[in-house]
Parts: structure tokens; sequence; C-alpha cells
């Protein structure tokens, strides 16, 4: 990706899209609901 020659739209569009699927994937591994959050491989409850 080159944001030098990116336009504001996509450029806002693109972080949209990061956002979407960075909440998607904190969803997915328990933030949001610590009782199913799934064990960490270091075995720290964070």
């Amino acid at each position: 990706m080159d944001l030098n020659n990116m336009s504001t739209e996509q450029f806002v569009q693109k972080v949209k899209e990061d956002q979407k699927k960075d909440q998607h994937n904190k969803e997915h591994q328990g933030f949001n609901h610590p009782e199913k959050r799934l064990p960490s491989k270091q075995g720290i409850d964070g």
C-alpha cells in the first residue's frame, strides 16, 4: 500500500476496515467477556 498516493477517502476507508477487524479479533479473543476468554499461552490471566 502506498500511503503517498492514496486519497484521504481511501485512507479513511482503510483505517475503518482495520479498526473493524481489530474489534472483531478482540471480541473473538474474549476481551469484552473475561469469563469466555481463552487461557493465554503464557498462563497469565490479564
